[in-house]
C-alpha cells in the first residue's frame, strides 16, 4: 500500500489601499521549487479569509511518497 506524508506551506498576503491582496510570488516560487527538488507535490491551495474578501494568506498543502 502506498503510504504519503504530507506538508504545509503558508504564503503571507498583503493588502493594499486599494483592497487588491498580493503574495510575493518570486519568495512563494521559492518555497515551491524547492519543495519540488525534494520530492513534494503540490495537491490543493486554500485562503483564509478575514471576510469582506479579505484574504490573510494562503496554504499549500504538499504531499510525497513515504519511501
Amino acid at each position: 500500500m502506498v503510504q504519503w506524508e504530507y506538508r504545509t506551506v503558508e504564503a503571507e498576503v498583503t493588502n493594499s489601499l486599494l483592497g487588491a491582496n498580493k503574495v510575493d510570488l518570486k519568495s512563494l516560487d521559492r518555497k515551491l521549487n524547492l519543495a519540488g527538488y525534494e520530492g513534494w507535490e503540490l495537491v490543493s491551495a486554500t485562503n483564509l479569509n478575514e471576510g469582506f474578501g479579505a484574504t490573510r494568506c494562503v496554504y499549500y498543502t504538499l504531499k510525497r511518497q513515504v519511501p
